[in-house]
This record gives C-alpha cells, sequence and structure tokens, in this order.
C-alpha cells in the first residue's frame, strides 16, 4: 500500500532536491508531494480497513490481538517517517538519514521486545503497535530538525503539474510493483510446482548468494543525490567518475564472492542451515553470487536513467527481466524439477536484463566504463584466492565453523596480497579513495 501510495509523484523532489541549495525554494519541491501522498496513503489505509473487516471471519485470516485500524495508522506513521528520511537522503545528510533509519528498526525491535518482556505476550497487535510508534517516533524527530530548516507549508500540486508529475514517476511505481516480482516469484512458482520443503532450501541459498547486491543498494542511496548534484552544475564528467568507481568498488567485493561462494558455500550453508540443505541447494549460492554481479551494474546504470528521468525505460527493462525471470523459472522447473534450475533463471534473466539496459544507457555520457585490464586483474587475484583456499582446506583437519573462518581468513589475505602487489592497483585505490573522500 506504501509502495504504490505516491502514485509516482515525489519524483521532482527527489530529482532536484540535491541541488537545491536555497532553503526558501525547497519547501515548494517537498511539501507538495508529501501532503498529496499523506491524503493517498489515508485513503488507501481506509480501504484496506473495509477490505480486512470482509475477510477477518476466515479463520486464516484472524491475527492475534490486531485490529484493522492499526493500518492506517501505521501507513501514515511510516509516510511520516519515510519523507522525514527521504528528505536528508536527497538533501544529502547521509548521517541524518543513517541514524534515522537505523534507528527506526532497532526502536521497533525493543518495544516488541519490552511489551514482551512485561506481558509475555507478543502477536500481530503488538507488533503492528510497537511498528507504529517506532515510525511515528523517527518521524516527528525528523520533521521537527525539517521544521527548523525550511518550517512547514500546506501547499499543495496544481492539477496540471500533478498530472506531469504522475506521468512521469508512474513508471517508478510500476518498477517497484515488478520489482516485487522478481524478488519473490520465483518462490511461488517453486512452491506451486515442487513443493514449500524446496521454497525453504532455495530461500536458504539464495539468501547468501544475493549478500554481494547489498553493495549496490547502498550505492542506491548515496549516488543520486550526487550525481543528481553534478549533472545539474555541468559536470558530466564528475558524474562520470562517481558511476565509475562505485562499479569497481563493486567489482572488487563482487567477483570473489563468487570465488568464495564456490569454495566455501556448501560448508557456509550448512552451518547456516543444515547438511540436509546444503547438499541440495549449494550450487545455488554461486549461480546467484554470479546472478548479483549483473543486477548490481543494473542497479548502478539505474541510477544514470533516475537522474535523466528516463522512468519509461526504467520500467521497460524490470518488466523485462521480471517476465523473463518468471517463464524461465516455469519452464525450467518444469523440465528439471529442482531448485537450481530456479537460480540459472535468475542469473539469465539479469544477465540478458544488464545488456538491455546497456543499450539504453550506451549513448549517455555517464555510462558506466569497465576497464578489461582492471576486470582481468581482479578476476585473477580471484583465482589465485580459490587456489589457496582450496589447498589451505585440503591440507587442514578443520571442520565446521573453524574451517569456514579459515578459509575466509586465508581466502581475503591472500586476494588483498596479490592485489596490492600490482603497482598500477595501488596507486588506483590510492586515486578512488581520495576521490570518495573529495
Amino acid at each position: 500500500m506504501f509502495g504504490i501510495s505516491s502514485m509516482g509523484v515525489g519524483i521532482s523532489a527527489k530529482r532536484w532536491l540535491p541541488s537545491t541549495q536555497n532553503l526558501a525554494e525547497r519547501p515548494d519541491k517537498f511539501y507538495p508531494q508529501l501532503w498529496f501522498q499523506t491524503l493517498s496513503v489515508t485513503f488507501l489505509g481506509c480501504l484496506s480497513v473495509i477490505a480486512y473487516v470482509n475477510f477477518e471471519t476466515a479463520t486464516y485470516w484472524e491475527l492475534s490481538g490486531f485490529s484493522a485500524w492499526i493500518v492506517p495508522a501505521y501507513l501514515l506513521a511510516y509516510t511520516a517517517c519515510s519523507q522525514g528520511t527521504d528528505y536528508f537522503r536527497y538533501t544529502h545528510r547521509v548521517g541524518m538519514f543513517n541514524i534515522s533509519t537505523v534507528a527506526q528498526a532497532y526502536l521497533f525491535v525493543g518495544l516488541a521486545l519490552g511489551v514482551y518482556w512485561i506481558t509475555d505476550v507478543l502477536n500481530a497487535g503488538s507488533l503492528f503497535v510497537s511498528l507504529t510508534i517506532a515510525s511515528a517516533a523517527i518521524g516527528c524527530w525528523t520533521f521537527l530538525r525539517i521544521y527548523r530548516e525550511i518550517g512547514i507549508r500546506f501547499q499543495l500540486f496544481k492539477r496540471q503539474d500533478l498530472a506531469k508529475e504522475i506521468k512521469l514517476g508512474f513508471p517508478l511505481v510500476l518498477v517497484y510493483l515488478v520489482d516485487v516480482i522478481l524478488s519473490v516469484g520465483d518462490r511461488y512458482i517453486i512452491a506451486a510446482m515442487l513443493s514449500v520443503r524446496d521454497v525453504g532450501i532455495y530461500a536458504a541459498a539464495y539468501t547468501l548468494g544475493s549478500l554481494a547486491m547489498v553493495l549496490p543498494k547502498v550505492f542506491g542511496v548515496v549516488l543520486p543525490p550526487l550525481i543528481s548534484r553534478r549533472v545539474d552544475a555541468k559536470d558530466e564528467a564528475g558524474a562520470k567518475k562517481l558511476v565509475d568507481n562505485a562499479s569497481h568498488i563493486f567489482l572488487l567485493i563482487s567477483v570473489p564472492y563468487v570465488a568464495g561462494a564456490l569454495v566455501l558455500g556448501k560448508e557456509v550453508l550448512q552451518l547456516y542451515a543444515n547438511h540436509e540443505v546444503a547438499e541440495g541447494a549449494w550450487p545455488v549460492i554461486c549461480i546467484v553470487a554470479i546472478a548479483s554481479i549483473f543486477y548490481g551494474l543494473m542497479l548502478l546504470k539505474a541510477n544514470i536513467l533516475f537522474v535523466r528521468l528516463k522512468t519509461s525505460a526504467l520500467f521497460h527493462v524490470n518488466l523485462i527481466a521480471a517476465l523473463l525471470n518468471i517463464l524461465l523459472n516455469i519452464l525450467l522447473i518444469y523440465l528439471f524439477g529442482n531448485v537450481i534450475v530456479a537460480a540459472i533463471a535468475t542469473m539469465v534473466s539479469y544477465f540478458l536484463s544488464y545488456l538491455w539496459l546497456s543499450n539504453k544507457t550506451k549513448e549517455d555520457s555517464m555510462d558506466l566504463s569497465i576497464e578489461i585490464s582492471r576486470l582481468l586483474s581482479i578476476m585473477l587475484c580471484t583465482a589465485g584466492m580459490a587456489l589457496v583456499i582450496v589447498l589451505a582446506i585440503e591440507m587442514s583437519n578443520l571442520h565446521g565453523a573453524a574451517l569456514v573462518g579459515m578459509g575466509v581468513s586465508v581466502g581475503c589475505a591472500t586476494y588483498l596480497t596479490l592485489f596490492f602487489m600490482q603497482p598500477s592497483n595501488r596507486a588506483h585505490f590510492t586515486r578512488l579513495i581520495q576521490e570518495v573522500r573529495s
């Protein structure tokens, strides 16, 4: 409900706030989209109450301690929290953004556990109320700081401006919905065509394989405001350098992660889940890790399309990725009947979508460039790291967590040693750190 509540309204604020230094101009960009989403999410929340009342007589809809009226209250609280944190994100106060985001999560956990310790009750109602209070508290804190900075203004969009905003931003709402399908659709297909047990096996391995995706998602928070500011200042070269540096850092981590998943994935999965899951699904870790490379590069390129406000292109790429993923999953699972082919479907869909997205951005001056020489250097260092890990495992008598810890330690030390032994890599890394600091 929250994901669709904006209807795409707010894209102009996200795009232009980073380069708006004049505090007097910020209210005009921030408040109209805030009030629109507040009204929209209130309407959707009330609809959810009506829908829940019609379903709650069914046994499987009964949630302990839950009232339907918690939903609109939570949606309003979360809107305040999200809007407040986004203001600091797009005005490039990353410290405030991080503090408020992390504080909301830990405050929720603290409240839920506190209620449980005091009342010995943990149910749907207490979780929703805790989440609502945590979101409202962070929302109030961020908006107090926003009020001190730009005041408050009850300003709505003019009809023609609202129509333009929805036309421009609605594809991003569709991107959100498609991304949800892309993220979890394969689990539903596995459940329908195989079993719920196979979903659990696949999910455990997929989680480990997709850890490398965290980094490009972090870049997705930091990069758009920085790129927007440079583009608006006519510094296209500086914007491209940011994208190139982000892609290089991502490859430095994601490529060796694939090798680590290949040689240590089975042991890690056995610790994380159990022997049965590890035997049945450990190849999923490596395959998804490879898919994560293409997914991460897609996210970096998507930042370029966002800054250019090419929202329709973003939607088309995500839609194709989702359709490919679903169709390939159905076909491959039907033919082979195991969860490993679901990971292959993910990898193929991400790879083909990356190629199509690259075609969309190839004429853009900001499009990221991957130097073949640096990629080869990373791959050679990764190969050396994998070989040393395999030899260390063969020569050791360790098992379980001790074996994994030894493999990770030896692998990291080997990779860093091989990488920094090359003078060109040392010089490039030093320059990269200096550019990031500046």
